[in-house]
């Protein structure tokens, strides 16, 4: 699997395997999308929330999203 950035983005590379279950939802032109274990989908939902919540203030704050995506991924630690 190859991924290129629509913009500059700094060095960080993070392999992951599993078999997640995904939940999309859209934040104007950016897909929003959460992966975690099949059997934690506990807080799903309230975390899309958080993320177009925090998309609408750092773009008013900072400046707008500069990427299509968006994911928060679970991996044990």
């Amino acid at each position: 699997m190859r991924f290129k950035s629509e913009a500059s983005i700094l060095y960080f590379s993070s392999m992951q395997s599993a078999a997640y279950a995904v939940k999309h939802n859209k934040w104007r032109n950016a897909d929003l999308a959460v992966y975690c274990g099949p059997h934690h989908p506990y807080q799903v939902d309230r975390m899309l929330r958080a993320m177009k919540a925090s998309m609408d203030v750092f773009n008013n704050v900072f400046s707008p999203y500069q990427f299509r995506r968006a994911r928060i991924l679970e991996f044990r630690g």
